[in-house]
């Protein structure tokens, strides 16, 4: 069977382990430049965070992907599944959060790092065409940046599957891997960039290990469960607006 690469449990195991992260790092690398083949990159020391197995049935199980660059930028990586309305909110204070954590009682404000999250959405979000935006703080007439403190990566991997076309760079040769969306023509993709051939291959030990599977299918379970109730919720509010109308008429 087929693996969920959006499942967030299954792409913290494939990019946020310190065996593959030559994976990640193209992958930040593909983002970050927006597709060339330019590594700003070059390493990547993950913030240790222990999962809790039985906390995988809760929407907030840390599994994110967290750490630091070679020259302390802090890199925040996650997925999105289900549209909640607030992506963006909620991404400005994970931003927010991680570029605060940064500072300890009496740290001069200087020491504060480059702070980047990378959003991955199931969904689409924004209105525009374009499957990558890049959000910065700058002056609103002459738009130079107040720093470069801030930077905020939303990718719509819809969008990206909805141009019904082959990949043209990086950055667009690993949104086929996640979208999964033409095995085909990724096996083309595989040959040509080692590192999502080397993706290919540790999700294959990852479905044959029984242990991780059964954590990957409660994840799975908790967000068929989630998209159960926000449908029932849906259909009692419609079922609600119309009795009000019919009631008013």
């Amino acid at each position: 069977m087929a693996l969920n690469r959006l499942n967030d449990y299954l792409f913290k195991w494939t990019f946020g382990r310190e065996e593959h992260k030559s994976m990640l790092l193209d992958f930040v690398n593909a983002v970050l430049t927006n597709g060339s083949d330019e590594n700003i990159i070059v390493d990547f020391e993950f913030k240790d965070r222990e999962l809790n197995p039985r906390k995988l049935k809760e929407k907030e199980s840390l599994l994110d992907i967290l750490g630091k660059t070679s020259d302390g930028t802090v890199i925040d990586i996650e997925v999105q599944i289900e549209n909640k309305h607030d992506i963006d909110h909620r991404t400005l204070y994970y931003w927010a959060k991680n570029y605060s954590l940064q500072l300890i009682a009496g740290d001069d404000y200087k020491n504060l790092k480059k702070t980047v999250c990378i959003c991955i959405m199931n969904f689409n979000y924004f209105d525009r065409d374009r499957y990558h935006s890049c959000y910065s703080v700058q002056e609103t007439v002459d738009h130079k940046p107040l720093n470069n403190d801030m930077e905020i990566h939303f990718i719509e991997l819809k969008k990206w599957a909805g141009l019904l076309r082959k990949p043209v760079n990086r950055l667009e040769k690993w949104l086929l891997y996640l979208a999964d969306n033409d095995p085909k023509e990724l096996e083309n993709v595989a040959e040509e960039n080692k590192h999502i051939a080397r993706a290919i291959a540790a999700e294959n030990v990852f479905s044959l290990d029984d242990g991780e599977r059964y954590l990957y299918d409660m994840r799975e379970k908790f967000f068929f469960d989630q998209g159960a109730v926000a449908n029932r919720i849906n259909t009692l509010e419609s079922n609600l607006k119309d009795a009000t109308a019919e009631a008013a008429k």
